[in-house]
């Protein structure tokens, strides 16, 4: 990742945690900065490409973000490869967003047709707290671009 992702994103400063078995935890253990975390959202936004360079290849790209899992029943919220689908209205049409999941609610989400990057830092893991959950995160930045 240092080598091949970080480096051409000029992401330098980044900790990995380890497990207790010494292994790089690369599920949920990444931390990096709120905007290093848009150029990675970005990158796929762009199909894989950073400042004319293909650093992950589009094909791979394409296919994380299409569904693999349905996560509810009436499929508004679907499984790619590490994303999170998320289907919303826009303009009278179905329109998917992508979207990572951190640990007490950080997330990137990208609005692909809005050519759109969020990144989000609240943070709470306390149980019966409020917190603002993906679906809701995209219906307020889709209240705020809508014009008349």
């Amino acid at each position: 990742a240092a080598q091949h992702l970080f480096a051409p994103l000029g992401i330098d400063d980044y900790v990995w945690k380890r497990t207790p078995f010494g292994l790089v935890d690369t599920q949920e253990g990444l931390f990096v900065a709120p905007r290093d975390i848009a150029k990675i959202a970005y990158l796929f936004l762009k199909d894989g490409q950073w400042e004319g360079q293909q650093v992950v290849p589009e094909e791979w790209v394409k296919a994380s973000v299409k569904p693999s899992v349905s996560v509810v029943d009436d499929r508004s919220i679907e499984y790619g490869y590490k994303w999170w689908l998320y289907h919303y209205e826009y303009q009278g049409e179905d329109r998917v967003a992508f979207a990572g999941s951190g640990f007490g609610g950080q997330r990137p989400i990208v609005l692909p047709e809005l050519d759109i990057v969020l990144v989000f830092t609240g943070w709470n893991i306390l149980p019966d707290r409020p917190s603002l959950g993906a679906g809701v995160a995209i219906q307020r930045i889709l209240d705020a671009v809508k014009r008349p």
